[in-house]
């Protein structure tokens, strides 16, 4: 998997920041990830909380890459639209769905 050089700087130490507008609609999201594992998949466990798998071993933010494309797959959004808020080094993470108002 090729990713461009921003996407890693996307996963710092700083608070991630978002492009989205306060007003616009989000969802917090809390997520246990898996790195290293044999299958991908995003399941619920709760409300609000998931459990992730992914493939992609956890250095660089190439684990935390995936889980993002992942988040904004099963929440039908663009890639854009998930922002990790806290946890880049953790294996528990905090995602803001960002969704548009129908």
């Amino acid at each position: 998997m090729h990713l461009r050089r921003d996407h890693l700087r996307h996963f710092s130490r700083r608070r991630a920041f978002s492009r989205h507008t306060p007003g616009m609609p989000k969802e917090t999201i809390q997520v246990k990830v898996t790195a290293g594992a044999k299958t991908e998949s995003v399941e619920q466990i709760a409300e609000g909380s998931y459990k992730v798998k992914v493939r992609a071993k956890a250095e660089k933010g190439l684990a935390n890459a995936r889980v993002l494309e992942l988040l904004a797959e099963h929440f039908s959004v663009s890639k854009s639209a998930v922002v990790l808020v806290r946890g880049a080094s953790y294996k528990e993470k905090l995602f803001e769905i960002h969704t548009v108002d129908s």
